[in-house]
């Protein structure tokens, strides 16, 4: 930009010309805007180096376009990044642009926590914003902007379009209040209301754009990975190695300052591979699709109960033709006695029950209404264990005419390790959505870290919201009849399960 020469009274009419056509072209061209007037800020460099212009990148300008397609498009959108990619800055800038040149313009942004929304630092979405808005020549801000009355709390005004940029953190009632044309999450696997603000945002605004590193720590962070492998959002990837400073030898000096885990999830966008210590990692290579029931298969039905936590259930099928199995199905609740179960094996809610069984649950009954002659497997020490009638779970369970058969020794999650790594080789295929569950807990079922177990050596699993359908599985697998070796067509022999 050339120096125009300026007077006491004011620009010159040239001056004035030239602002009046810069912003027209800025309006016009939002990566000339950023290009030509963007500043960014990296704390890590000296004092008095920190503020550095901002010029995107290739890959940060095509991610720019692609929000803006998803903005005009009215269509969601979610970004899978690494760490430390630019992705904020470029959603900061995107948001700035069309808080300057779009006057129908109305957006919010949240975060996890109210002071990653606005603390009034450049840690905070607000924080850069507002830096990003000092960095303008004064005659590029709207006019009559006076920072001190139109910066507030939570909150950025534009007094000469009317253009808003509210902030707000999670919580289940998110945004539920207003109307916008975009709602920006930002590090959305990290979302304790993840589930409930996404499903209340719907009619929010008509895009909603979605940014975070996976989290395959809790429950948000599944929220975020279902989200991502919905097919209801367009997904973009920001990985590392888009960013022209950073390549092996980068990556080599990050591993000696960053933890396995922090690699796969923090760098290499894993979902998976980032928990330590898995239990079962072969899981992952089973094949997930539509395997529904087949009526006339042999089916098993594997119990793990509880009282004071959950007790899950977990059906199986066995395929004729291949002799290996396909999980249908699954269910899980917790705080009830083993009575409520016994519909979802005989497909009829027995009278006089003391539940309120929903919809859902009357709809799953239904459904097994149709699946006789299931082999019912469990934990042997259901034999001892007693809920509140004072009888014992198998006993309860044999009055319904649900036969539970244990393996004795397999009480012990050593008893049934190896059996269950070597039975997963003969699972064929996973049925999704219905195994949703059973998936999730699988793949995230893990060994404690070494925080976590002390002083004394411990290879059992945590014991946590994984652990009862990993149980179940584990039951299956000691139970269940092994698979023999391929045989060459000939007529259908019964199966083990059917002469049992």
């Amino acid at each position: 930009m050339r120096v125009r020469a300026r007077t006491a009274a004011g620009p010159t009419p040239e001056e004035q010309e030239w602002r009046a056509a810069e912003l027209e072209r800025c309006r016009e061209d939002m990566l000339y805007w950023i290009n030509q007037y963007g500043w960014t800020f990296d704390p890590r460099l000296p004092v008095g180096e920190q503020a550095l212009r901002f010029r995107p990148y290739g890959y940060q300008g095509r991610y720019i376009e692609w929000v803006e397609e998803r903005y005009r498009g009215h269509q969601d959108g979610l970004t899978e990044k690494s760490r430390d990619v630019g992705v904020t800055w470029c959603h900061g800038y995107w948001q700035v642009w069309h808080w300057l040149f779009d006057g129908a313009c109305q957006g919010l942004l949240g975060s996890r926590k109210e002071e990653l929304v606005d603390n009034w630092q450049l840690d905070s979405l607000f924080g850069r914003l507002e830096f990003i808005i000092d960095r303008l020549p004064e005659w590029m801000r709207p006019i009559g902007y006076d920072k001190a009355r139109h910066r507030r709390h939570l909150k950025l005004l534009n007094p000469a379009s009317g253009a808003v940029l509210q902030g707000e953190s999670s919580n289940k009632s998110f945004g539920r209040q207003g109307r916008y044309n975009y709602v920006y999450l930002d590090e959305f696997a990290f979302w304790p209301d993840s589930k409930s603000v996404w499903s209340g945002t719907a009619d929010t605004a008509p895009c909603r754009m979605v940014v975070s590193t996976p989290n395959p720590y809790d429950a948000s962070g599944l929220d975020f990975e279902h989200l991502r492998n919905s097919g209801k959002v367009k997904v973009y990837t920001v990985h590392w190695r888009q960013h022209p400073g950073k390549d092996d030898a980068w990556l080599e000096i990050e591993k000696t300052r960053r933890t396995d885990e922090e690699i796969s999830v923090e760098l290499e966008i894993s979902y998976q591979v980032a928990i330590s210590g898995r239990v079962y990692p072969e899981w992952d290579k089973l094949n997930r699709g539509e395997y529904p029931y087949v009526a006339g298969w042999p089916l098993c039905c594997a119990w793990d109960y509880g009282l004071d936590d959950d007790t899950a259930l977990v059906w199986a099928q066995q395929n004729p033709s291949t002799g290996k199995f396909r999980l249908i199905d699954c269910y899980q609740n917790s705080q009830r006695t083993i009575d409520f179960y016994v519909p979802w094996s005989t497909g009829q809610v027995t009278s006089g029950l003391p539940y309120d069984y929903s919809e859902a649950d009357l709809a799953q009954i239904e459904l097994r209404r149709g699946w006789p002659g299931a082999r019912h497997v469990g934990d042997p020490a259901g034999h001892q264990r007693n809920q509140v009638t004072g009888t014992s779970v198998i006993a309860t369970l044999r009055l319904a005419g649900i036969h539970v058969n244990t393996l004795a020794g397999s009480n012990t999650f050593e008893a049934r390790h190896r059996e269950t790594k070597m039975w997963l080789r003969q699972v064929e295929g996973i049925n999704m959505p219905a195994c949703q569950g059973l998936d999730d807990a699988m793949r995230h079922s893990r060994y404690p870290k070494r925080s976590e177990q002390g002083t004394v050596e411990q290879r059992r699993p945590v014991h946590d919201w994984t652990a009862h359908f990993r149980s179940a599985i584990e039951y299956m697998a000691v139970n269940v009849p092994k698979v023999a070796e391929p045989r060459k067509k000939t007529a259908r022999r019964k199966s083990a399960w059917e002469t049992m």
